[in-house]
């Protein structure tokens, strides 16, 4: 049901509203009777109120008229720089510039040079150099694996076997391959071994699976390996507990130094890998056991 609207109840005017409209009124009359009967006492009174007034509309006026001025020059600059900043996102970007001017062998200046390395600046891969073989370097506790499962276990721990040989696929052959992807072929072909990391076969198979040859070192002294490197090929070797390992271990002897040193690819360490051995102490080190051709194989390009 609709309610009924009230009727509205004037109020009276308060005491306050009556002064003022007297005083009003009272100044009213008092200026028309001034401007009738005494014109010269109105405009002097009236005329200096009527110029100030005046004075006040003009700069108004003025100060609004130069605030417009303003305020359009500065919309007219902002509109310019948009048209601008519009014009040079509708450019096509430039080209990066050339880094070798046209000069294509002028990219091998760019690689990074190092004593017995080099650093690609464009991709970041080590490469070990001054072997029988450059050597793309693989580290196993490198984190974009180290994590990442061998069969139950990391890499970083447990994935020697397969980074030596992704290192040696990777750099002797055309395949490209890396530790993770290596690791899952040593699984599904069997040579993983739950807690121990490679079986020794994954060596001799890994290799000819890839298109390596691949025999055994039956004359493992200083001198056998020594004539081995010298005829050009590289060694994947098994070390027992010692200066690298404290279990068993698999890496790469890559090549001599002008010395006779033996220079190594180590998957566990990159300072091993750039540093200069005694031939004797990696004999000394070998691994006893002999199982599939170890704890030496000699391996070839297959070429």
């Amino acid at each position: 049901m609709a309610k009924r609207k009230k009727d509205k109840i004037p109020r009276p005017l308060g005491l306050g509203n009556i002064v003022l409209i007297g005083v009003f009124c009272f100044v009213l009359v008092e200026g028309i009777a001034c401007f009738i009967f005494a014109p010269a006492l109105f405009h002097r009174i009236a005329d200096p109120i009527a110029e100030k007034a005046v004075e006040t509309f003009e700069f108004s006026k003025n100060t609004a008229i130069a605030f417009a001025h303003k305020t359009q020059e500065t919309a007219a600059a902002w509109a310019e720089e948009a048209r601008q900043a519009l014009e040079e996102l509708k450019k096509p970007p430039e080209p990066p510039p050339d880094p070798t001017n046209g000069n294509p062998s002028a990219q091998d200046s760019m690689i990074i040079q190092h004593d017995g390395y080099y650093t690609d600046p464009v991709s970041g891969d080590i490469v070990l150099t001054g072997g029988n073989a450059d050597i793309l370097f693989f580290s196993q506790v490198a984190p974009a694996w180290k994590d990442k499962l061998y069969g139950s276990d990391p890499i970083g721990t447990h994935g020697c076997g397969p980074t030596a040989m992704a290192m040696l696929i990777s750099s002797m052959t055309d395949y490209q391959v890396d530790p993770v992807t290596m690791a899952g072929w040593a699984v599904r072909h069997g040579y993983y071994s739950r807690g121990g990391g490679s079986y020794h076969a994954l060596i001799p198979a890994a290799a000819r699976a890839y298109g390596l040859t691949v025999t055994s070192a039956t004359d493992r002294t200083v001198t056998g390996l020594t004539n081995q490197l010298k005829a050009g090929k590289v060694l994947v070797i098994l070390v027992r507990q010692g200066h690298f390992t404290t279990s068993g271990h698999f890496m790469i002897v890559r090549g001599l130094s002008p010395e006779g040193k033996f220079l190594l690819a180590d998957p566990q360490s990159f300072e091993n890998s750039t540093a200069l051995w005694d031939p004797n102490l990696i004999v000394r080190e070998l691994a006893a056991r002999d199982g599939d051709g170890g704890p030496v194989w000699i391996i070839g390009s297959g070429s």
